[in-house]
């Protein structure tokens, strides 16, 4: 466990209790143990696309990274352009094309889109009042009356912000002393 991943990308935790699910996150762990570059994952992770299903409990395992070409990026941005009420994604830097230009259509669907920093894409995208597009920023000292000022983390180039989103019922799970309520 290093500085970083610890303190920096603890960003999800999940219980799986699927063993077929467990077995492919066991398999892809075994690819990113051996310290595969990109592209070797990206290649390890193919082009299928997974079955979605309709039902309400159906999981689909998807990992990345993916070929620049994959299929399953058109997939996502045929999803994200059928929503019918609203929709929202993160997008570290900039919207992929094909998301894009489904940003770009008139759907009435409030469109939510997060993003670390600006792009040049940004004002184009923000002209239609279905998309909100939010940037992150370091909240400086007495910003807000009350709230401690933030700090980017320095553990090294990647990982600037301590960013984890870990629900409480996993909390409660990990230490039992936490109660979800």
């Amino acid at each position: 466990m290093t500085e970083s991943g610890l303190y920096g990308q603890a960003n999800v935790a999940h219980v799986v209790f699927d063993g077929d699910i467990a077995g492919k996150y066991l398999e892809y762990w075994g690819e990113l143990k051996e310290d595969r570059t990109t592209k070797e994952m990206a290649e390890f992770n193919g082009d299928e696309l997974p079955e979605i299903e309709a039902a309400e409990e159906s999981v689909s395992v998807v990992f990345s990274p993916r070929k620049k070409k994959s299929p399953l990026l058109a997939r996502w941005a045929e999803i994200f352009g059928a929503a019918k009420g609203e929709v929202a994604i993160t997008a570290a830097f900039t919207l992929n094309k094909l998301l894009l230009e489904e940003c770009m259509k008139e759907t009435g669907a409030r469109r939510y889109i997060l993003k670390e920093k600006e792009a040049k894409t940004d004002e184009e995208v923000e002209r239609l009042p279905e998309n909100r597009v939010v940037r992150g920023a370091v909240m400086k000292e007495g910003a807000v009356e009350g709230w401690v000022g933030e700090e980017l983390t320095g553990l090294n180039e990647h990982v600037r912000f301590v960013h984890w989103k870990v629900r409480r019922c996993i909390l409660a799970i990990l230490h039992p002393c936490y109660t979800a309520s």
